[in-house]
């Protein structure tokens, strides 16, 4: 038993990767036609629904025949499969009672014991706060591929509606649309009634699954999560911010020059890459860095000239006041003693120069914004 409980864990304990975004939040890879979802590397669920059955009433004979057909559905569960059973309180969504519950009106007679009752029926509804219970076996299991995992859910879902079915209970299954729709309301309250998703149709527009059913922001704690109020607010009070937010993201908002880079081009840059200005005034590719490389750009790295002159001057001072040594060469002297790796982080003094301003260059700190940040740095 403790062997199996072991392997169960392992199989359960998949690798954290820190989510980019409100979709990658929801814990399904992929989903599929029949309403088998992917939920892991090899681990695929299903879920079923089922009602309740009135235990509470029932006469002690029927309590223990409950009892016993309880036990008997518990150990026709796979114990390789783990078992989840969901009790979801959700708000009542009026418009959906109404198509599914409430009788329609003919236009006859009859309409007002019609109305009469619907009105019934809603009293009853909206009672406890309008909340309804509802009530979901998910079983997940580690399989090969999808078609071993539609052939076990086939045999397990047969027993388990059976099983249900002698217990006064119906059981079914949830088709993908039943499932994404409870991922959808507990993560958009309120917007119940603005579900819809097209499976079909999503695949042929290339879209995620998620957009549909993810919210529109989230706020991660230590131990919960919250969707930002304030931001989703202001989407309802504008019915169009979040598409021109969505619009606007990942756009390119500044302008700016690279320290070093140089793209060359041999023939007329505009038949591989596009040109803009800086603030400045100085010439730039308009696609970034990373496109203007996808586009076969030829880049050279270079420091600017002043630089080079700069740190020519530091080391000839250096020499000349018997600091260092003269290693033969400028790359030996500057591997000896300038390079990267060798200088010395941790001398108090060269932190005190750059909180008084005694340093003559910081190279790409230096600018207001680069020497604030140096200075506030409190190394000691």
């Amino acid at each position: 038993m403790i062997k199996t409980l072991t392997n169960l864990f392992k199989q359960d304990k998949e690798k954290f990767v820190v989510p980019k975004g409100v979709q990658d939040v929801i814990p399904v890879v992929a989903i599929f036609d029949d309403g088998i979802f992917k939920v892991g590397k090899d681990k695929y669920s299903k879920t079923f629904k089922f009602t309740d059955i009135n235990y509470a009433v029932a006469s002690r004979e029927d309590k223990e025949a409950m009892f016993l057909e309880y036990s008997e559905l518990l150990n026709s569960l796979d114990s390789g499969a783990t078992t989840k059973i969901t009790i979801n309180n959700r708000r009542l969504n009026r418009l959906d009672f109404e198509k599914t519950i409430l009788i329609p009106t003919k236009g006859d007679d009859l309409d007002v014991y019609r109305e009469e009752y619907n009105k019934m029926l809603l009293e009853k509804a909206t009672g406890a706060n309008s909340i309804v219970q509802d009530k979901y076996v998910t079983i997940s299991i580690n399989k090969k591929n999808v078609e071993d995992a539609r052939t076990y859910f086939a045999r397990v879902g047969a027993d388990l509606i059976a099983h249900f079915g002698r217990l006064g209970s119906k059981c079914v299954e949830l088709e993908t649309d039943e499932r994404l729709r409870i991922i959808h309301d507990f993560y958009r309250v309120g917007e119940e009634s603005s579900y819809h998703f097209d499976i079909k149709e999503t695949r042929k527009k290339g879209h995620s699954f998620k957009d549909y059913v993810c919210p529109d922001t989230m706020e991660f704690e230590k131990d919960y999560f919250l969707k930002i109020k304030e931001f989703i607010d202001e989407c309802a009070k504008y019915p169009k911010l979040l598409q021109v937010a969505m619009g606007i993201e990942g756009l390119i908002c500044g302008r700016s020059i690279h320290a070093s880079a140089v793209y060359l081009f041999n023939d007329d840059f505009l038949e591989h890459n596009a040109r803009m200005k800086a603030p400045n005034g100085v010439y730039t590719t308009q696609f970034n860095m990373a496109d203007s490389d996808y586009q076969s750009g030829l880049k050279m790295d270079f420091l600017t000239v002043e630089n080079l002159d700069k740190i020519r001057h530091c080391m000839d001072m250096l020499v000349e006041a018997g600091y260092i040594k003269w290693q033969g060469s400028l790359r030996s002297t500057y591997d000896k003693y300038l390079h990267p790796d060798v200088l010395d982080y941790d001398t108090e003094e060269m932190w005190d120069w750059i909180g008084d301003n005694r340093c003559t260059d910081l190279f790409q700190f230096d600018t207001q914004v680069g020497l604030q940040s140096a200075k506030k740095i409190k190394h000691h």
